[in-house]
């Protein structure tokens, strides 16, 4: 199964919930891949996935190394540099790498003969960290501070002096 937006350019990522399933795939697939025929998971037929099958994870023909089962996996698109990536989110693992120079869109790809237990695509999570004040913003503070009590100070200066002036009037007419 194809996803429906394709990329021709930027980078893209999801992660898929594989779960207690024991056959799948998870990656890209080209715009020209055989759609309606089985095809093997190789970049000559256009797909460029991570397999689990017989409890051995792969990509293309060789395997890979996985340091726990899978649960979830993250396939990471790179257009311009031609690379898809996938990764273990849970332990923010690196898997493998497959560098591939992309000349038609690609598509985010799903194969699984696993019915008892389907694969799942997450939906992103968007948070917004929100830390402390950088040094740059302390010293704006700061000089915003000065700047304040310069005016309050001039001000207060000005008003002495108009004082100082009203009671001068006041005694010269005296």
């Amino acid at each position: 199964m194809l996803g429906t937006q394709g990329f021709t350019s930027g980078r893209h990522h999801w992660e898929v919930e594989v779960g207690n399933n024991t056959n799948w795939a998870v990656g890209v697939a080209t715009q020209s891949v055989q759609r309606k025929k089985q095809t093997k998971l190789s970049r000559a037929e256009g797909i460029l996935a991570l397999r689990f099958m017989n409890s051995r994870y792969t990509t293309e023909t060789r395997p890979v190394s996985v340091l726990n089962k899978l649960q979830k996996v993250r396939v990471a698109l790179d257009w311009k540099r031609g690379e898809v990536t996938f990764s273990d989110p849970a332990r923010n693992h690196h898997i493998d790498t497959i560098k591939f120079k992309f000349t038609e869109p690609v598509f985010p790809y799903f194969y699984s003969l696993c019915k008892k237990h389907p694969l799942n695509i997450t939906p992103e999570k968007v948070s917004i960290a929100i830390g402390p004040p950088k040094r740059g913003v302390f010293l704006l503070i700061f000089f915003l501070i000065l700047l304040i009590l310069y005016l309050f100070y001039v001000l207060l200066c000005c008003m002495i002096k108009d004082v100082n002036n009203q009671m001068a009037i006041m005694n010269q007419s005296m």
